[in-house]
């Protein structure tokens, strides 16, 4: 990550467009109760051996996700919530503030930076305009706020990992895309997900979250994967994308597709 980069926000409103923006769990809670949608987001990985320790990717890939099974193959499962909506922000304002700005997401505060700090930064990959990178006044990018904010995430990303299969154990969520080759966004109805939040946070509140583990369904577009999938005795679907759109409806979600 880039901590010598300007920027200044042209408040154009394309960061709050059309996104599946990460929250925590208690910002999670706050969506719901304001009236958005959650979703949660799965991809998961073969983990048959542990990473060595000067492996910094696989390793955070690790810190992000928890152990579970699919069959016979071991696997870890990276579970995010998000918040979802199409066209504007339901907090965006008509000329183009925030509605919720002292009360936003971290996501929200960190952006454009990156929260991964294994994470080349790249202007390009934004969707700022170009005049926000060029302002005549050097204002850094990473100042206080969005420093405290990365840490705050990537913290809570880790502490976290449980209660969030814990979520997805109690609102019956076990399939997931292969990383890299898609993922699967599960859209349970507010009511199942404010229900299963509230007994989540009593469970952290009591000290009583368990670990969670299950038998997870690797769902996968690819031919090649499906072979291997079978050939390795992990639970499995094929899925068949509609016209190579490369998402399709499953039941309670949408499964997005890469490559193929």
């Amino acid at each position: 990550m880039n901590d010598d980069v300007g920027f200044s926000c042209t408040s154009c409103g394309k960061c709050c467009h059309d996104l599946k923006l990460p929250l925590s769990i208690s910002e999670a809670v706050d969506w719901l109760e304001r009236g958005g949608e959650v979703g949660v987001i799965c991809d998961l990985m073969p983990w048959v051996d542990e990473p060595p320790l000067t492996d910094m990717v696989a390793l955070r890939k690790k810190s992000l996700s928890f152990e579970a099974t699919s069959g016979q193959l071991k696997v870890r499962v990276t579970p995010i919530l998000v918040a979802q909506y199409e066209g504007p922000c339901p907090h965006l304002l008509s000329d183009f503030r925030c509605g919720q700005y002292e009360s936003r997401p971290l996501a929200c505060k960190i952006y454009p930076a990156e929260l991964n700090p294994l994470q080349v930064f790249d202007p390009n990959s934004k969707l700022c305009p170009s005049d926000a990178w060029q302002a005549e006044i050097f204002i850094p990018l990473i100042n206080q706020e969005v420093h405290l904010a990365i840490e705050t995430m990537n913290k809570l990303s880790v502490l976290e990992v449980n209660a969030k299969a814990n979520l997805c154990r109690i609102m019956n969520i076990n399939s997931a895309a292969l990383s890299n080759q898609g993922y699967v966004l599960h859209q349970p109805d507010r009511t199942t997900f404010q229900k299963a939040l509230t007994e989540i946070n009593d469970m952290i509140q009591s000290g009583t979250l368990p670990e969670s583990s299950a038998d997870w369904c690797v769902l996968t577009h690819l031919d090649v994967t499906a072979a291997d999938l079978k050939s390795v005795g992990a639970v499995f679907e094929q899925i068949q994308l509609e016209n190579l759109s490369k998402t399709v409806s499953i039941p309670n979600g949408i499964y997005i597709g890469f490559g193929g």
